[in-house]
């Protein structure tokens, strides 16, 4: 009862987040795009049938019962080509899971720029991965990698974001909390 008198309200907010929080959902709120095949609730058909700004709800899903808002909806490629150069502010041991610290924001912002000026100037993508990027999965490959979209939620958010939404041939330096990657989709 209280979810079904709370729905209209849900209906026509136009900060979803922001009613989420005031009404102390258990379920946190979710910003992002997300796969019909990912989604992994009861009613994922009636929700991806929803028009955008639709609800449906209140219905119980996993001993909670909820109200599910669409927002937006947007079309990816099933697949990705891209290159990146990283210039790390932070590295992970692989055996101990520890981070630290290859170099501090600010340096590695200016090697980006840097390394940027010089691709804008015709210097070539795959030396420069080869030589600067501290990427060691795609140093050997010019900084190439093939994603698909079921790659979407393993990759950082911001990564994600530029390699999937933007078009063919854009390049840009991007910040991950890997550092900043100078990406270009191919």
């Amino acid at each position: 009862t209280q979810l079904s008198n709370l729905k209209k309200e849900f209906e026509e907010t136009t900060d979803a987040r922001a009613f989420v929080a005031r009404n102390n959902s258990s379920i946190p709120y979710f910003d992002g795009y997300t796969l019909k095949s990912r989604m992994q609730m009861g009613e994922k058909d009636n929700i991806v049938s929803l028009p955008v700004g639709g609800v449906l709800g209140p219905y119980l899903d996993a001993g909670n019962y909820v109200l599910a808002k669409k927002i937006d909806v947007r079309s990816v490629p099933d697949s990705v080509h891209v290159r990146h150069i990283l210039i790390s502010t932070n590295s992970v041991d692989q055996q101990t899971g520890q981070a630290s610290v290859v170099r501090d924001d600010s340096s590695a912002r200016k090697t980006a720029d840097s390394v940027f000026a010089l691709l804008k100037g015709g210097a070539d993508f795959k030396s420069l991965a080869a030589s600067i990027s501290d990427d060691p999965g795609s140093k050997n490959n010019g900084g190439e990698y093939n994603f698909s979209s079921m790659d979407m939620g393993n990759l950082a958010k911001e990564f994600a974001d530029f390699a999937f939404y933007r078009r063919k041939g854009e390049r840009e330096i991007v910040k991950t909390s890997f550092g900043y990657h100078i990406i270009e989709i191919l």
